[in-house]
């Protein structure tokens, strides 16, 4: 485990979900983690699976970024769950994607209450 990588840019990697899906495993246990940006790498379902156990335990990740993707909504969903029980996570890129305003929008309120608690 790297105890010091504090930024990860991927974004325009094509990694799709497998390779965000071993990335995001590779990164579980980092403490240090504070912004990761998958932007534009076509990554769907099977990332927000791996962020929805990933994201709870996480005490370091600030930022996320995810825009310019192809997350649907149930995905969306995974994800807006995963940051209602993390406390840390800032800022939430979600543009370009496939998800509902609504559920963007329930995901930046909750941005906003960890921005307020910090």
């Amino acid at each position: 485990v790297n105890s010091s990588l504090q930024s990860l840019n991927v974004r325009l990697n094509r990694l799709g979900d497998e390779g965000g899906r071993l990335l995001l495993e590779g990164c579980k246990f980092n403490a240090t983690l504070g912004r990761l940006n998958l932007s534009c790498n076509d990554v769907h379902t099977e990332v927000s699976q791996v962020l929805y156990t990933m994201l709870p335990k996480n005490g370091s990740l600030t930022d996320l970024d995810l825009s310019g993707n192809a997350l649907d909504e149930p995905a969306a969903r995974l994800v807006r769950a995963a940051v209602e029980v993390n406390s840390t996570l800032r800022k939430v890129d979600l543009r370009l994607n496939k998800a509902e305003a609504d559920t963007v929008a329930a995901i930046d309120e909750l941005v906003k209450r960890n921005e307020l608690a910090y």
